[in-house]
């Protein structure tokens, strides 16, 4: 019997990681569990070093282009605050929308819907991202 109900545990679990790594939702909220932990643990060595005993506020930039899902970021704050001294703080994203510069003319624009970084005064393709990677931990606010 012991056999059985492991085995059919195991099942469970193969279906479900199987079903998750194909659609790739697993990786990105594991990836945002990553980024939210280190936030945190930054925030809350930050917090102690004040002598602060709480956080109320988180606030990130995060970048169109970072690779983040913020809403994914959302819910992985919303699991590991709990039970520290930034449960219940606010979680403030601000977005940074993605930018580039053309060496050629030296033009600063916003790229396609595509993020296809093409300038749209010469026409040439720019490789230099001035700004939409960013993941920054800006400011909080303790007491």
């Amino acid at each position: 019997m012991r056999t059985r109900h492991k085995h059919r545990h195991e099942g469970r679990a193969t279906r479900w990681g199987l079903d998750n790594l194909q659609t790739g939702r697993f990786a990105q909220r594991v990836h945002e569990l990553s980024i939210a932990t280190s936030a945190l643990q930054q925030t809350l060595e930050a917090a102690h070093e004040a002598g602060a005993s709480r956080v109320a506020r988180i606030v990130l930039r995060v970048g169109a282009i970072s690779g983040v899902e913020v809403e994914a970021l959302r819910f992985a704050f919303s699991a590991i605050l709990p039970g520290t001294a930034a449960e219940g703080a606010e979680l403030e994203i601000c977005p940074v929308a993605a930018r580039a510069h053309c060496a050629s003319c030296q033009a600063d624009f916003a790229p396609g819907s595509d993020l296809l970084f093409e300038c749209p005064t010469c026409g040439r393709l720019s490789a230099t991202i001035t700004q939409g990677r960013e993941l920054e931990l800006t400011r909080l606010e303790i007491y």
